[in-house]
């Protein structure tokens, strides 16, 4: 497992602020997947269906960056995604 950071934009209908969070993932890709569920208050699976379906079954973290619209919203709040990044260390130890 690596650990990776992330950095978003949160907006609702009250507040708007940027974020740094930290996760624990086997890639990249795996890391994009957790976020994006968590944005979208969906389970992995139904996130895998809808990258696999806007960027084909084998997409790479390349293509997501280069096709996707990194602006993810639920209805109530919006979350645009800036970049993911793998770092060396914990933040949290």
């Amino acid at each position: 497992m690596n650990n990776y950071l992330y950095f978003f934009e949160f907006r609702s209908g009250l507040f708007e602020s940027c974020f740094y969070q930290q996760l624990r993932a086997k890639s990249e890709r795996e890391a994009i997947l957790d976020i994006v569920s968590s944005f979208l208050h969906q389970t992995e699976a139904d996130t895998a269906k809808l990258l696999h379906k806007a960027l084909g079954l084998h997409w790479t973290v390349e293509q997501f960056w280069k096709k996707m619209d990194t602006c993810f919203s639920n209805g109530y709040e919006a979350f645009d995604l800036k970049w993911v990044k793998k770092i060396d260390f914990d933040l949290n130890a």
